[in-house]
């Protein structure tokens, strides 16, 4: 065989390849996406607060609503036992024993009371459609702050460790 054949023959079997293992990482990442909104939460009595303080291991979708609302995953709930705390208008989100698994919570904080969100290690957090005059962000260690179609007249972020911030308009 010719060189030229054997370099054609080798170029369609790495695209080949390229293209299998793209399509394999796609399919986990829609499986992880479907996973995420097919869960089910339970909802938890909790007052008011303007500040929110996670410990590491949070996976988080906050948005605005009409009264103050956590709901948290059921399953993982009944396992890694959060301990969820209101001190001086702070709400503290702490997991205990996370062990590397990530809880996931949804809040629903009404318009203008949310000041200030701090989060440690590993920690996810999606601000959707929230309304707002000041909002202060602390992030740190591998930290995730995701923000879009917010209406935020003043956003301040502070990060240390290896956090990161992703802004969208639409």
């Amino acid at each position: 065989m010719k060189t030229s054949k054997k370099l054609l023959i080798f170029v369609a079997g790495f695209a080949l390849v390229y293209l299998i293992v793209g399509l394999t990482l796609l399919r986990s990442e829609i499986q992880t996406a479907l996973d995420v909104e097919n869960k089910q939460f339970k909802e938890v009595s909790i007052g008011q607060f303007n500040k929110i303080k996670f410990s590491a291991n949070w996976k988080v979708k906050i948005r605005q609503g009409p009264k103050f609302k956590v709901s948290l995953a059921s399953k993982e709930t009944a396992i890694l036992k959060p301990e969820l705390t209101i001190k001086d208008g702070t709400l503290y989100m702490n997991l205990p024993s996370a062990q590397g698994k990530a809880l996931q919570a949804k809040l629903v904080i009404p318009a203008f009371n949310l000041k200030a969100i701090e989060a440690n290690g590993n920690t996810t957090i999606y601000l959707r459609g929230y309304q707002s005059d000041t909002l202060r962000v602390n992030m740190k260690d591998k930290s995730v702050f995701t923000v879009k179609d917010n209406k935020l007249s003043h956003l301040d972020f502070k990060t240390s460790g290896q956090a990161r911030i992703q802004l969208s308009a639409k």
